[in-house]
């Protein structure tokens, strides 16, 4: 009767660890006559866990039940004592109710049964339904991807999220291993990885644990390798590298392929092609910088989010109709509210402007307006992105500039530029009609640089930095005249520009606040670091002036090489004007100081102090949340700018000016170095064969004539050379010839020297 309720209930009695099979089994009808089977508990090993001993109420006074149990105390405290075995009472409530359920349902069933039977096939039921209740398997051990993927190993029961993270981790494992293997079996529900080594019988099997399930686990795994390492491994693809190097890549974007290739190799003993890397390397940025479509989307979302954490910051953006009608990028210009206030609280009324390229797919460039802080250090103020630097571009932005520093009266305003076009009248185009221009002056810097390109003589070059530094009229006239002595092209040159002219952001600026900010607080002195080295040196020179009082502030200095010189100290002026245009006291002001008996860093203009320095730096540039929490413009999100890529390989570094280059290094200096003169025209800077004059008179030449000269040639240079055969068909190719650069360097045989020579001679026909 136990068999048909066990049956009809759907009951299954399985054997559980702790169990002493036929125990003084009563019912050999459960465990099929042998006794095999029984869910009788096991006294000696785990009667805790294998049953309950609040139970043990119900069944007292039980014959069968104390044979089976005679070891076993039960007391009072029974429900404490499965409390400290780790049971909570409402575990303990929920099996009593499935049991009550049980006998219910079971009664019903057998309502023709006698009330005495029914209870006893009830308590062996009940040591049956809890025995199954309490069989559990044991907990699998689970992959984490953050920690096993970096070395992966393998064992039966683990456990994997999906199959997609099987196949992953047995590919890392190949690699670390420098092992080949192949997916012999792989579908939905399982996969079966092998070894290609020869009689190699490593395998790892691993299928659905459910079918309604992802869940994958190890079913059967071989772990033993009978083949030797291999360098090429194909799951070692071009993703794999750069997921691999990430971070590499992030920390240094410079990374050399070469270096590349030999970190993979000493790290991974595997070998990686050149093309590979090159691709590793580009998804690897991709990943890095992200979409370019994204980045140019999110520009609306960023400027709300600038505008959000740094109060009264000014960034402004046109745009253009791009592909179905969205706005298109053209220009961006941002002006930090920290970085304008302490322009105007804390540095001199001195801006200087210039550009530069911009590297990437998007090229551009980047207009920058500076200041000068108290130490005369650069002091950043604006900047903007903008198509191509033009007279359009700088007026766009200099009105963003002069709107945002509020520059209305120019009297005292001097911007320092180089000599780019549109420039200088994009600044006349600056100030309103009936307002007096700025002063403006050019950058030294960039005119030596233009200056060195036509002229390379380097007594030139230090004669144009004598009058650039000169301080009074009369001397700059004699360091141009004796330019004019040595080179009368090259005064004409520099009178010609202008005498009068002459004198990876936000994260870099927000730092460059702080630093300055901070080192600030360091300074032992009232002067800026630098202008109190300025001061020392006036300082040694003042020590053999002789100082002579008129006043109590005007003074006669006179140096120990006779000169005279007028020191104003009240007005802080000094005759040589120095003084007046740098604001720090010059050798004959120290002198007259001291003879006062005073400190010379007192006579230091302002503009040099602590106080103003602090004052540029005071401000902040506060830092800016994640993406993800940036306010929602609500705009439609901008295009990217149309790019054309550039045939041949990037460039990796910007194009050196001819005073960067490193020196020559040898025994022979490389010609490029020395002045060539044309011996066609007479200029200087090019040859015979890159002259302009030179190009337009071989456009009248008749390939027949020349030709016909070869031919003329060609007996003499047999006779002169001793041959008795001369192939003249190469005279006839090189007679079509037209181009006096290409015969010129047709200079490996004698032949061809020839034709050379004598197109040369056609030539000045």
């Amino acid at each position: 009767m136990l068999t048909e309720a066990v049956s009809d209930l759907g009951l299954v009695v399985e054997p559980t660890v702790g169990l002493v099979d036929g125990a003084g089994c009563s019912e050999p009808s459960l465990c099929g006559g042998d006794g095999v089977g029984c869910s009788r508990p096991n006294i000696t090993n785990d009667i805790e866990d294998s049953f309950d001993d609040e139970a043990a109420y119900e069944y007292e006074g039980d014959p069968e039940y104390e044979q089976c149990h005679d070891d076993l105390i039960v007391d009072e405290t029974a429900e404490i004592h499965l409390k400290g075995l780790g049971k909570r009472p409402m575990d303990i409530d929920m099996e009593d109710a499935q049991l009550d359920d049980f006998d219910n349902e079971y009664i019903q069933q057998n309502s023709s049964s006698s009330e005495e039977d029914t209870d006893d096939e009830l308590k062996n039921l009940h040591k049956c339904k809890r025995s199954s209740m309490k069989a559990k398997l044991p907990k699998l051990p689970e992959f984490n991807v953050d920690v096993d993927m970096k070395n992966p190993s393998f064992e039966v029961g683990l456990v994997f999220s999906s199959g997609k993270e099987f196949k992953d981790a047995v590919r890392e494992y190949a690699i670390m291993n420098g092992k080949e293997i192949f997916f012999k079996v792989n579908d939905s529900h399982r996969v079966r990885a092998k070894c290609r080594g020869i009689q190699c019988p490593w395998m790892c099997f691993a299928s659905k644990i459910n079918s309604d399930s992802s869940t994958f686990a190890i079913k059967s795994y071989i772990d033993v390798h009978k083949c030797s390492r291999k360098k090429h491994n194909r799951f070692a693809t071009a993703k794999w590298f750069s997921n691999k190097y990430l971070t590499e890549f992030k920390s240094n974007e410079n990374w050399k392929i070469s270096s590349f290739m030999e970190k993979v190799s000493k790290d991974h003993v595997i070998d990686i092609s050149r093309d590979k890397a090159y691709k590793a390397r580009k998804l690897a940025t991709k990943k890095i910088e992200g979409s370019y479509d994204e980045q140019y989307a999110a520009l609306w979302d960023y400027a709300e989010e600038i505008k959000y954490t740094n109060k009264g910051s000014t960034i402004e953006f046109v745009t253009e109709v791009g592909d179905n009608g969205n706005p298109r990028f053209k220009r961006m210009y941002i002006c930090f509210a920290g970085l304008r206030d302490g322009f105007n609280a804390g540095c001199r009324p001195l801006i200087g402007l210039d550009g530069c390229h911009i590297k990437g797919p998007h090229k551009g460039q980047l207009l920058t307006a500076i200041g000068i802080d108290a130490d005369n250090g650069i002091y950043p103020v604006a900047f903007a992105v903008v198509e191509i630097e033009n007279k359009e571009t700088w007026n766009w932005f200099l009105q963003c500039l002069r709107v945002d520093l509020k520059i209305e009266n120019s009297n005292h305003w001097t911007f320092i530029t180089d000599k780019q076009k549109g420039l200088q009248q994009s600044l006349k185009d600056m100030w309103e009609e009936g307002i007096p221009e700025a002063e403006h002056r050019h950058c030294a810097r960039h005119l030596e640089k233009n200056f060195i390109k036509v002229f390379r003589d380097k007594k030139l070059k230090d004669l144009l930095w004598k009058a650039a530094r000169e301080v009074t009229i009369p001397r700059f006239q004699a360091a141009m005249e004796e330019i004019k002595q040595l080179d009368k092209a090259a005064y004409d040159w520099l009178m010609e520009a202008g005498p009068q002219h002459w004198s990876r952001i936000r994260i870099y600026l927000l730092k460059r606040l702080t630093k300055n900010r901070h080192s600030a607080l360091m300074w032992e002195s009232n002067i800026a670091p630098r202008i109190q080295e300025i001061l020392e040196k006036n300082k040694d020179i003042a020590s053999g002036h002789i100082s002579l009082k008129s006043s109590d502030f005007i003074y006669q200095i006179q140096t120990m090489y006779g000169s005279l010189y007028y020191v104003n100290l009240k007005e802080m002026k000094c005759s040589c004007r120095k003084w007046d245009l740098t604001g720090i006291p010059c050798s004959h002001a120290v002198a007259a100081i001291w003879n006062k008996h005073g400190e010379p860093e007192n006579y230091v203009s302002k503009w040099y102090t602590k106080e103003y320095y602090l004052k540029a730096y005071g401000h902040q540039i506060f830092p800016i949340r994640n993406q993800d929490q940036w306010p929602k413009s609500g705009k439609v999100g901008l295009v990217k700018p149309i790019s054309k890529v550039q045939p041949g390989r990037p460039k990796r570094s910007r194009k050196l000016e001819f005073d960067e280059m490193v020196p020559p290094t040898g025994t022979k200096m490389k010609r490029r170095y020395i002045i060539i003169k044309c011996s066609g025209c007479g200029a200087k800077g090019h040859n015979f064969r890159t002259c302009v004059r030179n190009k337009e008179k071989n456009s009248d030449v008749n390939p027949s004539d020349f030709t016909q000269e070869i031919n003329n040639v060609a007996p003499r240079y047999k006779q002169k050379t001793g041959k008795k055969k001369i192939v003249t068909s190469q005279f006839g190719q090189l007679g079509q010839e037209v181009n006096t650069q290409k015969l010129i360097n047709f200079s490996a045989s004698p032949m061809r020297r020839i034709a050379a020579r004598s197109f040369a001679k056609l030539t000045k026909k």
